[in-house]
C-alpha cells in the first residue's frame, strides 16, 4: 500500500494523494506496534507527508506523535524507555489540545494514554486523565470518538470497582454501553456488556451478571463457518474466565455449578485449538498492552483516492 501510494503521489501530487501516503505510513506504524515493533523510518515518512496537508497538517502531526507515544508505553520504541512516557505525553496532550479542536478523538486519546502511563506506576492521576478524556468528547458521532470515550469509561469503571464503588462502576459501564449501542461500534457492545457484568457481579447481583455474561459468550462464540477475530477471542477468554469463576462459587438446589464452568472452559479451549495463529497474536497483544481502540483512533482507513488511481 505504501509503494502504491508513493507511485500515486509521484504521478499526481495533491493534498489527497499526500494524505493517502500519510495514512499508509501511519497504518503500517500502528500495525508494527501491535506486534511489538516500531520503525522510526516509517514514522518519519508519515511526519514528512503531514507537512503537505495544509491547515490539517498539525492534526496529522499530532497523530504521529501520539502513535509514537503508544510505542513508548508498549516498550517497543528504540530510543525511549517506558519511564519516559509520562513526560512525553504531558507535552503532547497540550499540543493536541492546541491543534486538534476539530478532532477531539485525538485529544481524548492523549488523555487516555497519559492515564495508562500513570496507572502503570500506581499514580492516582490516571483517574483525572480518563475523566478528561470523557469530557473531551461530548456526543460521539464517529467510530474513533466512540472508541476512545468507551475506553475511558471502561477504565473508570474498573477503577471504581477497585474502590468497591459498585454504583459508580455500573454507571460508567452503562454509559459506555449506551454509546456503543448508539454508534453501533462492532465489538464494543460486548466489551461494555462485560464491564457491566463485572460491576453487577461485584455488587452481588449474580442473576443480572450471569445474563450479561451469557449474552457476551453467545455474541463472541464463532458461528458455523465463521472465522473468529483476534479481538473477539481475546475478549472471549476474559469473559469465560470471569463467568466460569463465578459459576464455580454458585449452586442450584445444593448442586455445584462447577460442571457448567468446566464445560465453558472446554468450549473456549476448542476455539483456541482451532485458531493457533490467532492465539499467538493475542499473547503478543496482551504482552504489549495494545488495545482495539488504538486501531480505531490512530489507524485511519486508506482513502478512496487509491482506488481512483488504480
Amino acid at each position: 500500500c505504501i509503494d502504491f501510494s508513493n507511485e500515486v503521489v509521484e504521478k499526481s501530487p495533491s493534498p489527497e494523494t499526500h494524505l493517502a501516503l500519510f495514512d499508509a505510513h501511519l497504518s503500517m506504524t500502528v500495525t508494527n506496534i501491535k506486534v511489538g515493533f516500531f520503525d522510526t523510518v516509517i514514522m518519519e515518512a508519515a511526519k514528512k507527508q503531514a507537512q503537505f496537508l495544509g491547515k490539517d497538517g498539525p492534526v496529522h502531526l499530532r497523530a504521529c506523535e501520539l502513535t509514537e507515544c503508544m510505542s513508548v508505553i508498549s516498550g517497543s520504541h528504540p530510543s525511549y524507555t517506558t519511564d519516559e512516557a509520562e513526560e512525553l505525553l504531558v507535552e503532547r496532550v497540550e499540543s493536541c489540545k492546541k491543534d486538534c479542536a476539530s478532532y477531539p478523538a485525538l485529544v481524548a486519546a492523549g488523555h487516555v494514554l497519559l492515564g495508562i502511563a500513570y496507572e502503570r506506576r500506581g499514580d492516582a492521576r490516571a483517574q483525572k486523565c480518563w475523566e478528561a478524556a470523557v469530557e473531551a468528547i461530548d456526543r460521539p458521532t464517529i467510530e474513533s470518538e466512540a472508541a476512545v470515550k468507551i475506553c475511558a469509561l471502561r477504565r473508570l469503571s474498573k477503577l471504581a470497582l477497585d474502590r468497591k464503588d459498585y454504583k459508580a462502576a455500573n454507571d460508567y459501564a452503562a454509559t459506555a454501553l449506551k454509546i456503543a449501542e448508539t454508534v453501533e461500534l462492532p465489538g464494543a457492545v460486548s466489551q461494555c456488556l462485560y464491564s457491566t457484568a463485572q460491576a453487577r457481579a461485584a455488587a452481588g447481583d449474580f442473576v443480572v451478571a450471569e445474563g450479561l455474561l451469557r449474552t457476551c459468550v453467545a455474541n463472541l462464540m464463532p458461528q458455523s463457518g465463521k472465522q473468529i477475530l483476534v479481538w473477539e477471542l481475546l475478549l472471549l477468554q476474559d469473559v469465560t474466565l470471569t463467568y466460569a469463576t463465578m459459576l464455580e462459587g454458585m449452586a442450584i438446589n445444593n448442586t455445584s455449578r462447577k460442571p457448567e464452568a468446566d464445560l465453558m472452559r472446554d468450549k473456549l479451549h476448542q476455539v483456541e485449538d482451532e485458531n493457533p495463529s490467532i492465539l499467538s497474536s493475542i499473547e503478543t497483544l496482551r504482552s504489549s498492552g495494545f488495545e482495539q481502540w488504538q486501531v480505531r483512533v490512530m489507524s485511519p482507513n486508506i482513502p478512496l483516492i487509491l482506488q481512483r488511481h488504480n
